[in-house]
Protein backbone atom coordinates (compact mmCIF):
# COMPACT_ATOMS: atom_id res chain seq x y z
CA UNK A 1 0.00 0.00 0.00
CA UNK A 2 2.77 1.78 -0.36
CA UNK A 3 3.19 2.59 3.10
CA UNK A 4 -0.43 4.20 3.75
CA UNK A 5 -1.66 3.29 7.38
CA UNK A 6 -5.11 2.61 8.67
CA UNK A 7 -5.42 6.19 9.98
CA UNK A 8 -4.21 7.68 6.55
CA UNK A 9 -6.93 6.26 5.06
CA UNK A 10 -9.43 7.18 8.12
CA UNK A 11 -8.41 10.63 8.12
CA UNK A 12 -8.56 11.02 4.22
CA UNK A 13 -11.85 9.01 4.19
CA UNK A 14 -13.72 10.63 7.08
CA UNK A 15 -11.64 13.36 8.61
CA UNK A 16 -12.42 17.20 8.49
CA UNK A 17 -9.77 19.52 7.16
CA UNK A 18 -9.12 21.83 10.34
CA UNK A 19 -8.35 17.76 12.15
CA UNK A 20 -5.94 17.22 9.10
CA UNK A 21 -4.32 20.92 9.62
CA UNK A 22 -4.33 20.07 13.20
CA UNK A 23 -1.96 17.03 12.62
CA UNK A 24 0.23 18.93 10.18
CA UNK A 25 0.58 21.58 12.90
CA UNK A 26 2.34 19.33 14.87
CA UNK A 27 4.32 18.22 12.24
CA UNK A 28 5.71 21.53 11.19
CA UNK A 29 6.21 22.35 15.13
CA UNK A 30 9.73 23.53 15.61
CA UNK A 31 12.44 23.85 18.52
CA UNK A 32 15.11 26.02 18.35
CA UNK A 33 15.04 25.70 14.35
CA UNK A 34 14.45 22.17 14.26
CA UNK A 35 11.77 19.79 13.95
CA UNK A 36 10.14 19.30 18.09
CA UNK A 37 8.43 16.25 16.83
CA UNK A 38 9.72 13.57 15.46
CA UNK A 39 7.82 11.50 12.01
CA UNK A 40 7.75 8.44 14.59
CA UNK A 41 5.88 10.46 17.49
CA UNK A 42 3.42 12.07 14.72
CA UNK A 43 2.58 8.35 13.32
CA UNK A 44 1.98 7.64 17.15
CA UNK A 45 -0.03 10.56 18.07
CA UNK A 46 -2.22 10.45 14.74
CA UNK A 47 -2.89 6.53 15.54
CA UNK A 48 -4.04 7.44 18.87
CA UNK A 49 -6.56 10.04 18.07
CA UNK A 50 -7.70 8.57 15.18
CA UNK A 51 -8.35 4.90 17.11
CA UNK A 52 -9.76 7.06 19.90
CA UNK A 53 -7.37 5.52 22.03
CA UNK A 54 -6.26 8.30 23.96
CA UNK A 55 -8.11 8.05 27.32
CA UNK A 56 -4.61 6.42 28.89
CA UNK A 57 -2.91 9.61 27.16
CA UNK A 58 -4.98 11.90 28.73
CA UNK A 59 -4.27 10.53 32.25
CA UNK A 60 -0.86 10.73 31.53
CA UNK A 61 -1.03 14.01 30.24
CA UNK A 62 -2.90 15.72 33.71
CA UNK A 63 0.27 13.56 35.46
CA UNK A 64 2.57 15.21 33.17
CA UNK A 65 1.42 18.19 34.07
CA UNK A 66 1.70 18.29 37.93
CA UNK A 67 5.31 17.73 37.26
CA UNK A 68 5.92 20.27 34.66
CA UNK A 69 4.60 23.01 37.47
CA UNK A 70 6.80 21.16 40.27
CA UNK A 71 9.68 22.22 37.40
CA UNK A 72 8.65 25.83 36.95
CA UNK A 73 10.37 28.40 39.09
CA UNK A 74 8.98 32.13 40.19
CA UNK A 75 7.00 33.52 37.20
CA UNK A 76 7.62 30.61 35.28
CA UNK A 77 4.72 27.94 34.55
CA UNK A 78 3.80 24.62 33.48
CA UNK A 79 3.96 25.78 29.83
CA UNK A 80 8.09 25.99 30.06
CA UNK A 81 8.41 22.26 30.19
CA UNK A 82 6.38 21.83 27.08
CA UNK A 83 7.82 24.69 25.27
CA UNK A 84 11.06 25.94 26.49
CA UNK A 85 12.51 21.89 26.46
CA UNK A 86 13.96 22.26 23.02
CA UNK A 87 13.09 19.38 20.29
CA UNK A 88 10.43 16.86 22.45
CA UNK A 89 13.01 13.89 22.92
CA UNK A 90 14.06 11.24 25.95
CA UNK A 91 17.86 12.90 26.64
CA UNK A 92 16.16 16.28 26.29
CA UNK A 93 13.10 15.54 28.91
CA UNK A 94 15.54 14.12 31.16
CA UNK A 95 18.29 16.88 31.13
CA UNK A 96 15.32 19.81 31.49
CA UNK A 97 14.12 17.56 35.02
CA UNK A 98 17.72 16.90 36.10
CA UNK A 99 18.36 20.74 35.05
CA UNK A 100 15.11 22.20 36.75
CA UNK A 101 14.05 20.45 39.20
CA UNK A 102 17.32 18.52 40.73
CA UNK A 103 19.40 21.63 40.19
CA UNK A 104 20.79 24.34 42.67
CA UNK A 105 17.11 25.03 43.47
CA UNK A 106 15.15 22.53 46.28
CA UNK A 107 13.48 19.84 44.81
CA UNK A 108 9.71 19.35 44.82
CA UNK A 109 9.00 16.58 47.74
CA UNK A 110 6.35 14.81 45.94
CA UNK A 111 8.28 14.42 42.29
CA UNK A 112 11.15 11.68 42.60
CA UNK A 113 13.13 10.95 39.28
CA UNK A 114 15.69 8.13 38.45
CA UNK A 115 17.54 7.73 35.03
CA UNK A 116 14.45 6.29 33.71
CA UNK A 117 10.96 7.95 35.07
CA UNK A 118 9.52 10.41 36.83
CA UNK A 119 7.68 9.02 40.06
CA UNK A 120 4.98 11.20 41.21
CA UNK A 121 3.90 10.90 44.92
CA UNK A 122 0.54 11.99 45.71
CA UNK A 123 -1.42 11.66 49.12
CA UNK A 124 -3.80 9.16 47.94
CA UNK A 125 -1.59 7.17 45.21
CA UNK A 126 1.28 7.19 42.99
CA UNK A 127 1.87 7.41 39.31
CA UNK A 128 5.24 7.21 37.33
CA UNK A 129 6.06 8.74 33.90
CA UNK A 130 9.19 7.30 31.83
CA UNK A 131 11.29 9.91 29.81
CA UNK A 132 10.70 7.90 26.74
CA UNK A 133 7.32 8.78 26.77
CA UNK A 134 7.16 12.31 26.70
CA UNK A 135 7.71 12.97 23.22
CA UNK A 136 4.69 11.67 22.53
CA UNK A 137 2.88 13.26 25.58
CA UNK A 138 4.20 16.76 24.95
CA UNK A 139 3.19 15.75 20.84
CA UNK A 140 -0.42 15.17 22.43
CA UNK A 141 -0.18 18.65 24.45
CA UNK A 142 0.65 20.78 21.06
CA UNK A 143 -2.29 19.40 19.41
CA UNK A 144 -4.90 19.77 22.60
CA UNK A 145 -3.87 23.32 22.07
CA UNK A 146 -4.49 23.55 18.58
CA UNK A 147 -7.80 21.88 18.63
CA UNK A 148 -9.10 23.02 22.16
CA UNK A 149 -6.96 25.91 22.42
CA UNK A 150 -4.93 27.32 25.31
CA UNK A 151 -7.37 28.81 27.27
CA UNK A 152 -10.28 26.06 28.23
CA UNK A 153 -7.41 23.94 28.92
CA UNK A 154 -5.26 25.99 31.20
CA UNK A 155 -8.53 26.70 33.37
CA UNK A 156 -9.28 22.59 33.21
CA UNK A 157 -5.30 22.48 34.87
CA UNK A 158 -5.36 25.30 36.93
CA UNK A 159 -8.07 23.76 38.49
CA UNK A 160 -6.48 21.10 39.24
CA UNK A 161 -3.15 21.96 40.23
CA UNK A 162 -4.82 25.01 42.62
CA UNK A 163 -6.21 22.25 44.60
CA UNK A 164 -3.09 20.59 44.84
CA UNK A 165 -3.21 17.98 43.25
CA UNK A 166 -4.22 14.64 44.22
CA UNK A 167 -4.70 11.29 42.38
CA UNK A 168 -7.91 11.39 42.20
CA UNK A 169 -8.18 15.23 40.78
CA UNK A 170 -5.85 14.18 38.10
CA UNK A 171 -8.13 11.41 37.44
CA UNK A 172 -10.87 13.65 37.37
CA UNK A 173 -9.07 15.77 34.74
CA UNK A 174 -8.07 13.71 32.76
CA UNK A 175 -11.59 12.61 32.13
CA UNK A 176 -12.67 16.28 31.57
CA UNK A 177 -10.17 16.29 29.37
CA UNK A 178 -11.18 13.02 27.61
CA UNK A 179 -14.77 14.43 27.11
CA UNK A 180 -13.26 17.25 25.73
CA UNK A 181 -11.62 15.72 22.71
CA UNK A 182 -14.32 13.31 22.38
CA UNK A 183 -16.72 16.08 21.88
CA UNK A 184 -13.97 17.66 19.26
CA UNK A 185 -13.97 14.33 17.04
CA UNK A 186 -17.45 13.98 16.95
CA UNK A 187 -17.77 16.38 14.34
CA UNK A 188 -14.16 16.16 12.90
CA UNK A 189 -13.45 12.40 12.70
CA UNK A 190 -14.76 9.14 11.10
CA UNK A 191 -17.08 6.81 13.37
CA UNK A 192 -15.04 3.94 15.39
CA UNK A 193 -17.15 1.20 13.29
CA UNK A 194 -16.02 2.93 10.32
CA UNK A 195 -12.35 2.76 11.39
CA UNK A 196 -12.85 -0.86 12.52
CA UNK A 197 -14.56 -1.11 8.45
CA UNK A 198 -11.59 0.00 7.20
CA UNK A 199 -8.97 -1.98 9.15
CA UNK A 200 -10.78 -5.31 8.63
CA UNK A 201 -10.25 -4.10 4.83
CA UNK A 202 -7.16 -3.16 4.54
CA UNK A 203 -6.16 -6.65 6.41
CA UNK A 204 -7.45 -8.40 3.85
CA UNK A 205 -5.86 -6.88 1.01
CA UNK A 206 -2.60 -7.20 2.62
CA UNK A 207 -2.85 -10.69 3.23
CA UNK A 208 -3.84 -11.20 -0.25
CA UNK A 209 -0.67 -8.94 -0.79
CA UNK A 210 1.73 -10.59 1.30
CA UNK A 211 1.57 -7.61 3.25
CA UNK A 212 1.23 -4.96 1.18
CA UNK A 213 -0.95 -3.77 -1.71
CA UNK A 214 -2.04 -0.69 -3.83
CA UNK A 215 -5.01 0.44 -5.88
CA UNK A 216 -4.47 -2.26 -8.49
CA UNK A 217 -5.42 -4.66 -5.79
CA UNK A 218 -9.06 -3.38 -5.58
CA UNK A 219 -10.42 -5.63 -8.13
CA UNK A 220 -14.00 -7.29 -9.03
CA UNK A 221 -12.87 -10.88 -7.57
CA UNK A 222 -11.15 -9.46 -4.68
CA UNK A 223 -14.79 -7.65 -3.39
CA UNK A 224 -16.59 -10.95 -4.35
CA UNK A 225 -13.89 -12.99 -2.26
CA UNK A 226 -14.39 -10.55 0.74
CA UNK A 227 -18.18 -10.79 1.04
CA UNK A 228 -18.25 -14.24 0.70
CA UNK A 229 -15.31 -14.89 3.00
CA UNK A 230 -16.84 -12.23 5.68
CA UNK A 231 -20.66 -12.12 5.24
CA UNK A 232 -21.53 -15.28 7.13
CA UNK A 233 -18.82 -14.75 9.89
CA UNK A 234 -20.02 -13.83 13.68
CA UNK A 235 -21.22 -10.16 13.46
CA UNK A 236 -20.56 -9.16 17.41
CA UNK A 237 -18.06 -6.24 15.83
CA UNK A 238 -20.97 -4.80 14.12
CA UNK A 239 -19.25 -4.11 11.16
CA UNK A 240 -22.24 -3.99 8.19
CA UNK A 241 -20.26 -6.79 5.55
CA UNK A 242 -23.43 -9.14 5.41
CA UNK A 243 -24.92 -7.48 2.22
CA UNK A 244 -22.94 -7.23 -1.27
CA UNK A 245 -23.87 -3.61 -1.38
CA UNK A 246 -22.74 -2.70 1.87
CA UNK A 247 -19.13 -4.27 0.83
CA UNK A 248 -19.22 -3.02 -2.64
CA UNK A 249 -19.85 0.26 -1.10
CA UNK A 250 -16.80 0.12 1.26
CA UNK A 251 -14.62 -0.59 -1.00
CA UNK A 252 -15.14 1.98 -3.54
CA UNK A 253 -15.12 4.50 -0.47
CA UNK A 254 -11.43 2.43 0.08
CA UNK A 255 -10.43 2.92 -3.42
CA UNK A 256 -10.76 6.26 -3.46
CA UNK A 257 -9.73 6.78 0.21
CA UNK A 258 -6.29 5.47 -1.43
CA UNK A 259 -6.53 8.16 -4.46
CA UNK A 260 -6.55 10.56 -2.11
CA UNK A 261 -3.55 8.97 -0.29
CA UNK A 262 -1.54 9.31 -3.24
CA UNK A 263 -2.73 12.86 -3.82
CA UNK A 264 -1.91 14.21 -0.16
CA UNK A 265 1.20 12.23 -0.87
CA UNK A 266 2.13 14.04 -4.09
CA UNK A 267 1.31 17.40 -2.69
CA UNK A 268 4.16 16.48 0.22
CA UNK A 269 6.75 15.55 -2.26
CA UNK A 270 6.08 18.63 -4.60
CA UNK A 271 8.74 20.91 -4.92
CA UNK A 272 9.25 24.55 -3.92
CA UNK A 273 5.85 26.49 -5.07
CA UNK A 274 6.44 29.20 -6.92
CA UNK A 275 6.52 30.67 -10.49
CA UNK A 276 9.84 29.96 -10.91
CA UNK A 277 10.03 26.92 -13.79
CA UNK A 278 13.71 27.42 -14.05
CA UNK A 279 14.25 26.97 -10.40
CA UNK A 280 12.06 23.61 -10.26
CA UNK A 281 9.48 25.39 -8.51
CA UNK A 282 5.70 24.29 -9.01
CA UNK A 283 2.36 25.88 -10.34
CA UNK A 284 0.47 27.05 -7.40
CA UNK A 285 -2.57 26.01 -9.79
CA UNK A 286 -1.78 22.73 -10.15
CA UNK A 287 -0.97 22.30 -6.47
CA UNK A 288 -4.56 23.93 -6.17
CA UNK A 289 -5.89 21.11 -7.93
CA UNK A 290 -5.05 18.20 -5.66
CA UNK A 291 -6.08 20.29 -2.59
CA UNK A 292 -9.54 20.56 -4.06
CA UNK A 293 -9.75 17.14 -5.83
CA UNK A 294 -8.96 15.55 -2.42
CA UNK A 295 -12.70 16.76 -1.34
CA UNK A 296 -15.17 14.84 -2.46
CA UNK A 297 -17.01 15.86 -5.50
CA UNK A 298 -20.31 17.21 -5.10
CA UNK A 299 -22.75 14.36 -6.37
CA UNK A 300 -24.71 15.50 -9.29
CA UNK A 301 -27.75 14.08 -8.07
CA UNK A 302 -28.07 15.72 -4.71
CA UNK A 303 -26.81 18.93 -6.96
CA UNK A 304 -30.50 18.15 -8.83
CA UNK A 305 -32.56 18.06 -5.67
CA UNK A 306 -31.13 21.17 -3.88
CA UNK A 307 -32.77 24.61 -5.08
CA UNK A 308 -33.33 26.18 -8.31
CA UNK A 309 -32.97 22.58 -9.80
CA UNK A 310 -35.37 21.36 -7.73
CA UNK A 311 -38.48 23.27 -9.50
CA UNK A 312 -37.47 21.58 -12.64
CA UNK A 313 -38.57 17.84 -12.04
CA UNK A 314 -35.37 16.41 -14.34
CA UNK A 315 -35.35 13.05 -12.79
CA UNK A 316 -38.42 11.14 -10.87
CA UNK A 317 -37.74 9.06 -7.96
CA UNK A 318 -37.34 5.94 -9.98
CA UNK A 319 -35.12 7.30 -12.18
CA UNK A 320 -32.51 9.07 -9.87
CA UNK A 321 -32.79 5.62 -7.72
CA UNK A 322 -31.72 3.63 -10.65
CA UNK A 323 -28.82 6.02 -10.73
CA UNK A 324 -27.62 6.82 -7.69
CA UNK A 325 -25.06 3.74 -6.81
CA UNK A 326 -23.32 4.73 -10.43
CA UNK A 327 -23.10 8.55 -9.67
CA UNK A 328 -22.18 7.65 -6.18
CA UNK A 329 -19.12 5.52 -7.12
CA UNK A 330 -18.01 8.09 -9.99
CA UNK A 331 -14.70 7.39 -11.76
CA UNK A 332 -14.02 3.95 -9.61
CA UNK A 333 -17.35 2.17 -11.75
CA UNK A 334 -14.74 1.97 -14.52
CA UNK A 335 -12.62 -0.18 -12.40
CA UNK A 336 -14.79 -2.01 -10.40
CA UNK A 337 -17.59 -2.42 -13.68
CA UNK A 338 -18.32 -6.37 -12.52
CA UNK A 339 -19.20 -5.62 -8.89
CA UNK A 340 -21.35 -2.38 -9.75
CA UNK A 341 -23.64 -4.55 -11.77
CA UNK A 342 -23.25 -7.57 -9.31
CA UNK A 343 -24.68 -4.72 -6.94
CA UNK A 344 -27.58 -3.18 -8.99
CA UNK A 345 -28.60 -6.78 -9.63
CA UNK A 346 -28.17 -9.58 -6.58
CA UNK A 347 -27.76 -6.68 -4.29
CA UNK A 348 -31.32 -5.54 -4.60
CA UNK A 349 -32.13 -9.12 -4.68
CA UNK A 350 -30.91 -9.49 -1.23
CA UNK A 351 -32.62 -6.23 -0.22
CA UNK A 352 -35.85 -7.89 -1.14
CA UNK A 353 -34.83 -11.04 0.87
CA UNK A 354 -33.51 -9.20 3.90
CA UNK A 355 -37.30 -7.46 3.94
CA UNK A 356 -39.08 -10.56 4.16
CA UNK A 357 -36.92 -11.87 6.88
CA UNK A 358 -37.73 -8.77 8.97
CA UNK A 359 -41.44 -9.30 8.15
CA UNK A 360 -40.48 -13.02 9.35
CA UNK A 361 -41.71 -14.85 6.26
CA UNK A 362 -41.97 -18.64 6.87
CA UNK A 363 -38.92 -20.25 5.78
CA UNK A 364 -40.08 -22.43 2.94
CA UNK A 365 -41.17 -18.70 1.46
CA UNK A 366 -38.08 -17.05 2.21
CA UNK A 367 -36.60 -20.29 0.31
CA UNK A 368 -38.96 -19.91 -2.70
CA UNK A 369 -37.64 -15.68 -2.38
CA UNK A 370 -34.25 -16.69 -2.46
CA UNK A 371 -34.51 -19.03 -5.76
CA UNK A 372 -37.04 -16.23 -7.94
CA UNK A 373 -35.24 -13.25 -6.26
CA UNK A 374 -33.71 -11.79 -8.84
CA UNK A 375 -35.71 -9.29 -11.35
CA UNK A 376 -33.32 -8.14 -13.75
CA UNK A 377 -30.14 -10.15 -15.04
CA UNK A 378 -27.17 -8.23 -16.13
CA UNK A 379 -28.70 -7.64 -20.10
CA UNK A 380 -31.82 -6.33 -18.98
CA UNK A 381 -29.23 -4.22 -16.40
CA UNK A 382 -27.48 -2.52 -19.14
CA UNK A 383 -30.91 -1.66 -21.07
CA UNK A 384 -31.96 0.09 -18.01
CA UNK A 385 -28.83 1.85 -18.62
CA UNK A 386 -29.48 2.67 -22.19
CA UNK A 387 -33.05 4.45 -21.39
CA UNK A 388 -31.94 6.16 -19.03
CA UNK A 389 -28.81 8.00 -21.33
CA UNK A 390 -31.41 8.63 -23.84
CA UNK A 391 -33.88 10.05 -20.91
CA UNK A 392 -30.91 12.41 -19.53
CA UNK A 393 -30.46 13.43 -23.51
CA UNK A 394 -34.38 14.05 -24.15
CA UNK A 395 -33.73 16.28 -20.87
CA UNK A 396 -30.92 17.96 -22.12
CA UNK A 397 -32.60 18.79 -24.92
CA UNK A 398 -35.28 20.22 -23.70
CA UNK A 399 -33.21 22.04 -21.53
CA UNK A 400 -30.78 24.01 -24.56
CA UNK A 401 -34.94 24.58 -26.00
CA UNK A 402 -35.49 26.50 -23.03
CA UNK A 403 -32.50 28.41 -22.63
CA UNK A 404 -32.00 29.24 -25.66
CA UNK A 405 -35.10 30.58 -26.14
CA UNK A 406 -34.29 33.13 -23.20
CA UNK A 407 -31.35 33.82 -24.40
CA UNK A 408 -28.79 32.12 -21.63
CA UNK A 409 -25.01 31.20 -22.05
CA UNK A 410 -25.71 27.84 -20.91
CA UNK A 411 -27.21 27.04 -23.91
CA UNK A 412 -23.87 26.92 -25.39
CA UNK A 413 -22.64 24.87 -22.89
CA UNK A 414 -25.29 22.49 -24.20
CA UNK A 415 -24.89 22.44 -27.89
CA UNK A 416 -21.11 22.02 -27.19
CA UNK A 417 -22.29 18.52 -24.70
CA UNK A 418 -24.83 17.72 -27.21
CA UNK A 419 -23.02 17.70 -30.33
CA UNK A 420 -19.22 18.62 -30.24
CA UNK A 421 -18.36 17.60 -33.60
CA UNK A 422 -21.26 20.45 -34.68
CA UNK A 423 -20.31 22.47 -37.83
CA UNK A 424 -20.40 26.43 -36.42
CA UNK A 425 -18.98 27.93 -40.07
CA UNK A 426 -22.64 28.95 -41.08
CA UNK A 427 -22.66 31.26 -37.95
CA UNK A 428 -19.19 32.87 -39.00
CA UNK A 429 -21.41 36.31 -39.93
CA UNK A 430 -23.14 36.59 -36.12
CA UNK A 431 -19.27 35.22 -34.55
CA UNK A 432 -17.23 38.00 -36.60
CA UNK A 433 -17.36 41.89 -36.56
CA UNK A 434 -16.10 44.52 -37.61
CA UNK A 435 -13.64 47.00 -36.27
CA UNK A 436 -13.70 51.39 -36.71
CA UNK A 437 -11.62 50.65 -40.28
CA UNK A 438 -13.87 47.98 -41.44
CA UNK A 439 -11.22 45.25 -40.43
CA UNK A 440 -12.61 41.81 -39.73
CA UNK A 441 -12.26 41.12 -36.26
CA UNK A 442 -12.87 37.76 -33.99
CA UNK A 443 -15.34 38.39 -31.35
CA UNK A 444 -14.61 37.95 -27.42
CA UNK A 445 -15.73 35.18 -25.48
CA UNK A 446 -18.93 37.28 -24.53
CA UNK A 447 -19.69 38.32 -27.66
CA UNK A 448 -19.14 35.02 -29.47
CA UNK A 449 -21.92 33.48 -26.50
CA UNK A 450 -24.59 36.35 -27.28
CA UNK A 451 -24.13 35.75 -31.41
CA UNK A 452 -24.07 32.25 -31.04
CA UNK A 453 -27.15 32.67 -29.01
CA UNK A 454 -28.90 35.30 -31.50
CA UNK A 455 -28.06 33.06 -34.63
CA UNK A 456 -29.68 30.35 -32.30
CA UNK A 457 -33.18 31.79 -31.90
CA UNK A 458 -33.12 31.82 -35.81
CA UNK A 459 -32.69 27.98 -36.93
CA UNK A 460 -33.76 28.78 -40.16
CA UNK A 461 -29.96 30.89 -40.85
CA UNK A 462 -27.91 28.41 -38.86
CA UNK A 463 -27.21 25.74 -41.22
CA UNK A 464 -28.84 22.36 -41.21
CA UNK A 465 -27.19 20.84 -37.62
CA UNK A 466 -27.65 23.24 -35.94
CA UNK A 467 -31.11 24.24 -36.94
CA UNK A 468 -31.91 20.12 -36.54
CA UNK A 469 -30.62 20.19 -33.22
CA UNK A 470 -33.08 23.26 -32.20
CA UNK A 471 -35.82 21.28 -33.53
CA UNK A 472 -34.87 18.42 -31.35
CA UNK A 473 -34.84 20.44 -28.05
CA UNK A 474 -38.05 22.08 -29.39
CA UNK A 475 -39.42 18.78 -29.84
CA UNK A 476 -38.05 17.34 -26.57
CA UNK A 477 -39.70 20.20 -24.51
CA UNK A 478 -42.82 19.69 -25.93
CA UNK A 479 -42.73 16.12 -25.10
CA UNK A 480 -42.34 16.54 -21.28
CA UNK A 481 -45.52 16.89 -18.88
CA UNK A 482 -43.09 16.88 -15.83
CA UNK A 483 -43.35 20.45 -13.31
CA UNK A 484 -41.38 22.93 -14.65
CA UNK A 485 -41.48 21.93 -18.30
CA UNK A 486 -44.65 24.06 -19.00
CA UNK A 487 -44.62 26.84 -21.20
CA UNK A 488 -46.76 28.96 -18.72
CA UNK A 489 -43.86 28.04 -16.17
CA UNK A 490 -41.60 28.90 -18.40
CA UNK A 491 -42.52 31.96 -18.88
CA UNK A 492 -42.35 33.24 -15.41
CA UNK A 493 -39.58 35.23 -14.07
CA UNK A 494 -36.76 33.23 -13.03
CA UNK A 495 -38.04 30.35 -14.49
CA UNK A 496 -34.85 29.27 -15.92
CA UNK A 497 -32.76 29.46 -13.10
CA UNK A 498 -33.58 25.87 -12.79
CA UNK A 499 -32.94 24.75 -16.09
CA UNK A 500 -29.17 26.68 -16.04
CA UNK A 501 -28.48 25.39 -12.86
CA UNK A 502 -29.35 21.53 -13.89
CA UNK A 503 -27.05 21.91 -16.56
CA UNK A 504 -23.81 20.83 -15.56
CA UNK A 505 -25.19 18.10 -13.07
CA UNK A 506 -26.90 16.70 -16.47
CA UNK A 507 -24.09 16.47 -18.37
CA UNK A 508 -21.77 15.14 -15.56
CA UNK A 509 -24.82 12.17 -15.48
CA UNK A 510 -24.64 11.63 -18.64
CA UNK A 511 -20.93 11.60 -19.22
CA UNK A 512 -20.86 8.83 -16.09
CA UNK A 513 -23.67 7.09 -18.23
CA UNK A 514 -21.39 6.69 -21.52
CA UNK A 515 -18.48 6.21 -19.88
CA UNK A 516 -19.76 3.11 -17.87
CA UNK A 517 -21.57 2.16 -21.06
CA UNK A 518 -18.74 2.00 -22.92
CA UNK A 519 -17.12 0.01 -20.55
CA UNK A 520 -19.26 -2.80 -19.80
CA UNK A 521 -19.45 -2.73 -23.97
CA UNK A 522 -15.57 -3.43 -24.14
CA UNK A 523 -14.39 -5.34 -20.91
CA UNK A 524 -13.70 -8.90 -21.02
CA UNK A 525 -15.82 -11.36 -19.09
CA UNK A 526 -14.45 -14.29 -16.65
CA UNK A 527 -17.09 -16.55 -18.22
CA UNK A 528 -16.74 -14.84 -21.68
CA UNK A 529 -19.96 -12.90 -21.68
CA UNK A 530 -23.02 -11.15 -19.74
CA UNK A 531 -25.32 -13.87 -20.13
CA UNK A 532 -22.66 -16.71 -18.98
CA UNK A 533 -21.45 -14.57 -15.95
CA UNK A 534 -24.54 -14.05 -15.06
CA UNK A 535 -25.39 -17.79 -14.74
CA UNK A 536 -22.44 -18.34 -12.86
CA UNK A 537 -23.08 -15.14 -10.65
CA UNK A 538 -26.67 -16.68 -9.80
CA UNK A 539 -25.14 -19.87 -8.49
CA UNK A 540 -22.75 -18.29 -6.31
CA UNK A 541 -24.94 -15.42 -4.69
CA UNK A 542 -28.29 -17.82 -3.95
CA UNK A 543 -25.66 -20.64 -2.56
CA UNK A 544 -24.54 -17.62 -0.46
CA UNK A 545 -27.94 -16.41 0.57
CA UNK A 546 -29.51 -19.79 1.43
CA UNK A 547 -26.40 -19.74 4.22
CA UNK A 548 -26.50 -16.21 5.18
CA UNK A 549 -30.99 -16.44 5.66
CA UNK A 550 -30.33 -20.28 7.22
CA UNK A 551 -32.21 -21.29 4.67
CA UNK A 552 -31.51 -25.32 3.74
CA UNK A 553 -30.09 -25.90 0.75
Amino acid sequence: MHGATVEQLDLVAGGSPELAAAFQTVSDTEARGLPKFSPRTCRNLTHSVVCRAYAPAMLEVCHLITVAEACSRGPRRYEEFFWDSGPACTAGFRAYVDRELFGEAEAAPHVSADHAKVDISYADGSFAITYSRMPFLSAMVEFLVTVLGYGELDDLWQTMLSRGPTAASVSDAANQLSRLLYGYLKGHLTTAQNHRKFACLVTFLRDLGDGDFGLTAIEDPVVLDFWLTRSGKDSSDNLDFRTFASVFRAFVRLRQVLEDVHDFRALGNARPIGPDREAGEVDPDSIRSIVENIEEAENPLEALRDPPANAIKFLNKTESAELDMLVACGKTSLTLPLSLMRCEVFGAAQARISQAQRRKVAPEALGALIEDCVQDDYLERQSCLEKLAEHVDRVLLASLDVLAVARRSEAVTLVAALRPDIDLRPLARFLIAGDDEGKIVQLDGIAFREGLIAAMACPQTVGPALASLMGEASKAFKSFSRRGFGEEETAQPGATEGFASGVEPLIEIRRQLTAFRQKLRRMGLPQGDWEEQFGVDSKTFRKQFLLLYGVAA
